[in-house]
C-alpha cells in the first residue's frame, strides 16, 4: 500500500472550471462514436476478456474467434449426418499508448500575475485536448483498416442511375450529389440489411458533412409542395469530428452497425497499485479526463533543480524545485470478429459523398 498519494485537488478544480485562454474547443466525434459503440461490441461482451484487457501486461494479447461454417442441406433424409465441424482461430489485439504531460516550477509564480492553479488548469486543458486529438487519429486509422472490402446490393439502392456505387479499389461506398438530396440515410440502412448487417446503426462524419442532406430534408415540410420530413425518421445517430478530413468530398463518413468497434482501458501494474519510489508516485486519475472521457494512468514526480535559465528571477531559481505530471492513455481498440476481410462483409462501411 502506498504511503503517499497524488494530490488531485487542482485536477478536480479544473474539472469544475476551465481557465479562459485563446485555445479553441472542438468536438471529438470519433471518441464519442467509440464510447457509443463500446458497450455493444460483441467481443467485449465477455466480462472475463474485458477484465483481462484492463490488466494484461505487454502490447499484444489474443482472443478466440469461431469461423462461420458453410452448412449444407439436402432434400433427402439419411443416417449419414454431416460433421459440420467448426474451426476456431486466434485474433491478436494490440494496445495503443498515448502519452503526454508537463512540468511546472512553483517558484516561478512568486512574482507572476498568473497564479499557479490557473496555469495548471490551462496546461491540463492543452494536454488533454492534444491527447484526444491523437486518440481520434488512432480511432480513424482503425476504422479505415477494418472497413469492409466487399459490399453487395448497391444496384438495389442507386435508382438505376449509379447514384450509389461500391469502389473496390478504395473499399468505399460512394454516393453522388443527387443521392444526398434524396433519402440518403434510408438507402444506407437498406444496404446494411441487404448485407445481413441487421440492427441499429450510427455514423461518424467530418464536421458539417451531412449539412447538405439534412438541410434538404428540413426545407421541405408538411406545408410545402413536397413533404420530406419522414426522412428524419431514417436518420441514424451520428457524430461529427474534425478528425476526419473531407478531402474533395462533401462528406467522408463511416457507417457502423452498433457495436462495430469498442475499446477497453488498460492500467499497468504500478499505476493500479499506486507504486511510490522516493518522490515518484504512480496512480490513476479519480475521474475521466476531459475530451478523452476515460480515467488515465498518471505519474507524478518532484525534484530539486537549478531553474535559473527559465526567466528573469535567475537568482531565486538557482535552488528550486519542479513538479512533473505524465499522463498515459493506454487502451485496446476492438472490432467484431471477421475471419477474412477480403471476402466477408464487415460491419464498418466507409462512405463518401461527391460534390457533383
Amino acid at each position: 500500500m502506498a504511503d503517499r498519494y497524488i494530490d488531485f485537488s487542482v485536477y478536480n478544480a479544473y474539472q469544475d472550471k476551465v481557465t479562459q485562454t485563446e485555445k479553441e474547443n472542438q468536438r471529438y466525434g470519433l471518441i464519442e462514436c467509440l464510447k457509443h459503440n463500446s458497450p455493444k461490441n460483441k467481443v467485449l461482451a465477455s466480462p472475463a476478456l474485458k477484465a483481462h484487457l484492463q490488466t494484461v501486461q505487454g502490447q499484444t494479447t489474443q482472443y478466440t474467434g469461431l469461423k462461420e461454417d458453410v452448412i449444407t442441406t439436402t432434400s433427402v433424409e439419411s443416417f449419414t449426418i454431416p460433421e459440420h465441424l467448426s474451426v476456431s482461430e486466434q485474433k491478436t489485439l494490440t494496445s495503443v499508448s498515448i502519452f503526454s504531460g508537463f512540468r511546472v516550477y512553483p517558484g516561478y509564480f512568486v512574482n507572476n500575475t498568473i497564479e499557479m492553479e490557473t496555469y495548471l488548469a490551462n496546461k491540463y486543458d492543452e494536454v488533454f485536448s492534444a491527447m484526444a486529438a491523437a486518440k481520434e487519429t488512432q480511432i480513424a486509422t482503425a476504422l479505415s483498416t477494418y472497413k469492409t472490402q466487399v459490399l453487395d446490393g448497391e444496384a438495389q439502392i442507386n435508382h438505376g442511375d449509379g447514384a450509389f456505387a461500391f469502389d473496390g479499389a478504395l473499399d468505399t461506398l460512394t454516393c453522388d450529389l443527387a443521392a444526398q438530396k434524396d433519402v440518403l440515410f434510408s438507402n444506407l440502412k437498406t444496404i446494411m440489411r441487404i448485407n445481413k448487417k441487421v440492427g441499429n446503426y450510427n455514423m461518424v462524419v467530418n464536421e458539417g458533412g451531412f449539412n447538405l442532406a439534412i438541410n434538404e430534408i428540413l426545407k421541405f415540410g408538411a406545408v410545402n409542395a413536397e413533404n420530406r420530413q419522414f426522412a428524419l425518421n431514417q436518420l441514424p445517430m451520428f457524430f461529427e469530428t474534425l478528425g476526419i478530413a473531407p478531402s474533395s468530398f462533401q462528406f467522408v463518413a463511416y457507417l457502423l452497425r452498433d457495436g462495430a468497434i469498442g475499446s477497453v482501458q488498460n492500467y499497468p501494474f504500478d499505476f493500479r497499485t499506486g507504486t511510490v519510489v522516493d518522490s515518484k508516485v504512480w496512480g490513476i486519475t479519480p475521474t475521466p479526463a476531459p475530451y478523452i472521457g476515460e480515467k488515465l494512468n498518471v505519474f507524478h514526480n518532484r525534484e530539486a533543480t537549478d531553474a535559473s535559465a527559465l526567466g528573469e528571477t535567475t537568482g531565486e531559481l538557482r535552488m528550486t524545485s519542479y513538479e512533473e505530471w505524465g499522463f498515459l492513455d493506454k487502451f485496446f481498440l476492438v472490432t467484431n470478429y471477421n475471419s477474412d476481410l477480403t471476402t466477408r462483409v464487415n460491419d464498418i462501411v466507409k462512405t463518401t459523398g461527391a460534390t457533383t
